[in-house]
């Protein structure tokens, strides 16, 4: 199961989504343990769905959200989970775009990698903030 949710969502709070997952690493035995199983993904400044609004790139290819630039396992939420059933690679890392004014027919303005929780994306300290390639999962 691979879960992402906006940390700038206003409708569902993301900390319940947070709080569903730490349940079930409960029931799992652990974090490592439920890994095998589900992955969660937060993105900063993401709103609702990936519906466009906020801050943060949102477009990873889910079907009611942006269509991410390329359908494959490293952008595409649903490309992901494919490769994951089909080859037991659990997805590491999703790199979320973030669209001229939430229009994929427009220019990426920004592509961040989202990490599996509780892993977070830090800027690696060189290169460009708004390539993806800039930061690492720790």
């Amino acid at each position: 199961m691979l879960l992402y949710h906006g940390w700038a969502d206003s409708i569902l709070n993301p900390l319940g989504t947070i709080a569903f997952y730490d349940q079930l690493a409960k029931a799992a035995g652990g974090h490592e343990q439920l890994e095998g199983s589900a992955r969660l993904f937060l993105l900063p400044g993401v709103e609702h769905c990936g519906l466009g609004g906020g801050e943060g790139p949102d477009a990873v290819g889910s079907e009611h959200g942006l269509p991410a630039p390329e359908v494959d396992a490293d952008h595409d939420v649903l490309a992901a989970l494919a490769r994951w059933v089909e080859t037991g690679a659990a997805p590491e890392r999703l790199i979320a775009t973030k669209y001229q004014g939430d229009d994929p027919t427009k220019p990426i303005v920004m592509q961040r990698p989202a990490c599996p929780y509780p892993k977070t994306a830090r800027y690696a300290g060189s290169g460009d903030t708004n390539a993806a390639a800039s930061f690492v999962c720790e």
